[in-house]
C-alpha cells in the first residue's frame, strides 16, 4: 500500500525540520574545527575561508552545474550562479552585517575583491560577442580557476612552515580530529542543504505554490544554504575572516570552477534577459568594494542596504514570473 499525499506531506515537514537542525550544527562544527585548524597552522582565518570553507559549500552548485552541463540543459546552471553570486553577496553579506560588523583587511580588498570583480566583468565579456559561454571560455575560466587554487594552495603552505602550536588553540595529537570534524561539517552543511531543497518544493508543490516563484526563490536560496548558515554560525562567533572568505570564495569558485567545468561539458548559450541579472550581480559587488575600500569594514547600515535591495530585486523578479 503506497504512501498517501498527507503521509508524504508529514515525511516533508519531519525531513525538513531535521534537515534545519543539522545543518545548523554541522555549521557550527566547520566553523569551530576550520579555525582551530587556521589558528594551529598560522594560517590566516580568511584562506581557510576562502579555499575549504569556500569551495565546500559551493558544492550543491557544482553538482548542478555538472549535471546539467552533462544533460545539456546548463542555462540552468548559468542561472544558478549567478542567482548564487547575487545572493552571497546582497542577502548573505546583508544578514551577516546585521549580526556583527565586517571588519575588512586591506589586503582583501586590494587583492580578492579585485579579482572577484574582474572575474565578473570577464563573465560579461566572454559571453557578450557570441551569447554563449564556448568551450573555450570554459577553458578560460577554468585556467584562471586553477592559477586561483594553485595562489591559495601556496599561501596554506606558507602558513604551514612553521610551528605554531604553542600560540595554536589545540594541540598537535588533536588536529587530525579537527580536520574529520571540518569534512563531517562539510557533509552534513552540504546534504542538508539539498534535503531542506527538496522537502520545500515538495511542501510548496504540494499546496499549489507556483512552480517558477519555487524555483526562483526556494531552490536559489536552497543552493545557496550552506554558504547563509556557515555565515551566520561565523558571524555569532566573531569570525570576520571566514565570513569574508566565504562569500568572496564561494563567488571567485562558481564562476571560475563551476561555470568553466559546465560550459567545458557543454557550451551553455546565454538569453538576453540573464545581462540585467548579470549586471545586478556586477552592481552589488562594486558597491559592496566601494563601502569596503571607503571605511574598511560592513556594518549593519551597509547590511540593511544590501537587504533592501535584494529585496526589490526578488519582488522584481516574481512580479515578471507572474507576468509570464
Amino acid at each position: 500500500m503506497g504512501i498517501n499525499t498527507k503521509e508524504e506531506n508529514a515525511l516533508s515537514f519531519i525531513i525538513l525540520l531535521l534537515s534545519l537542525v543539522v545543518i545548523v550544527k554541522s555549521a557550527d562544527v566547520l566553523i569551530d574545527s576550520s579555525a582551530k585548524i587556521a589558528r594551529f597552522y598560522g594560517v590566516p582565518t580568511f584562506i581557510i575561508g576562502v579555499s575549504i570553507i569556500a569551495f565546500g559549500t559551493s558544492a550543491p552548485e557544482l553538482v548542478v552545474g555538472v549535471a546539467s552541463g552533462i544533460n545539456k540543459v546548463n542555462q540552468l546552471s548559468f542561472g544558478n550562479i549567478v542567482g548564487s553570486c547575487i545572493n552571497n553577496t546582497a542577502l548573505i553579506m546583508g544578514i551577516t552585517a546585521l549580526i556583527l560588523t565586517v571588519h575588512v583587511d586591506e589586503k582583501i580588498i586590494k587583492k580578492e575583491m579585485v579579482i572577484l570583480t574582474f572575474i565578473e566583468i570577464l563573465l560579461v565579456g566572454l559571453v557578450f560577442f557570441d551569447m554563449s559561454l564556448s568551450r573555450i571560455d570554459g577553458l578560460i575560466l577554468l585556467i584562471l580557476g586553477i592559477a586561483f587554487i594553485v595562489d591559495l594552495v601556496r599561501g596554506l603552505k606558507d602558513g604551514t612552515e612553521h610551528d605554531h602550536e604553542e600560540d595554536a588553540a589545540i594541540s598537535k595529537s588533536e588536529v587530525p580530529k579537527q580536520w574529520i570534524l571540518t569534512i563531517v561539517g562539510l557533509i552534513g552543511l552540504i546534504v542538508s542543504g539539498k534535503l531542506i531543497v527538496d522537502s520545500s518544493t515538495a511542501i510548496t508543490t504540494a499546496f499549489g505554490i507556483n512552480q517558477s516563484a519555487v524555483g526562483l526563490t526556494l531552490v536559489a536560496l536552497g543552493t545557496t544554504m550552506p554558504e547563509l548558515i556557515a555565515s551566520i554560525t561565523a558571524a555569532r562567533k566573531k569570525e570576520d575572516d571566514i565570513i569574508l572568505g566565504n562569500i568572496i570564495g564561494s563567488n571567485i569558485f562558481n564562476i571560475l570552477i563551476i561555470l568553466g567545468t559546465s560550459s567545458l561539458i557543454n557550451p551553455i548559450p546565454i538569453e538576453s534577459s540573464i545581462f540585467i541579472d548579470m549586471g545586478i550581480m556586477i552592481v552589488f559587488n562594486i558597491l559592496l568594494y566601494i563601502i569596503m575600500y571607503a571605511k574598511r569594514r560592513v556594518s549593519w547600515r551597509t547590511g540593511l542596504i544590501m537587504l533592501i535591495g535584494y529585496a526589490g530585486y526578488m519582488v522584481n523578479n516574481i512580479m515578471n514570473m507572474i507576468r509570464r
